[in-house]
């Protein structure tokens, strides 16, 4: 069934979400307008995560460009998520790693 518009989540939003969507209001003299903006990783050309991790956890893939995370390596300190510009790490409380999209690479290959 589809969530309800009104509190579709509950009081508490738990886990993981690597795909956000921050609403803006915008109004000018003729009126007003919603802009929503997805705000998921952009597995950049050169990831400043890559480049702070300290494991080598983050990782960006040379055969396809595709940045990810290996949650083995990874130790949860959190700095690629204050290096990425677009806020799309999340820490995952429940086993203490860093997450973020994928690109679904499980469905690519």
């Amino acid at each position: 069934a589809p969530l309800t518009d009104i509190d579709p989540y509950g009081g508490r939003v738990d886990g993981v979400w690597f795909n956000r969507v921050h609403s803006y209001e915008h109004t000018t003299e003729q009126g007003g307008r919603t802009v929503n903006f997805p705000r998921s990783c952009l597995h950049c050309e050169q990831p400043a995560c890559v480049t702070v991790c300290p494991t080598g956890a983050s990782y960006k893939r040379a055969s396809d460009g595709i940045v990810l995370v290996d949650e083995d390596k990874c130790i949860g300190c959190k700095l690629c998520s204050w290096a990425c510009p677009y806020g799309a790490r999340e820490f995952d409380t429940d086993v203490g790693v860093m997450k973020k999209c994928t690109l679904c690479v499980d469905r690519i290959y």
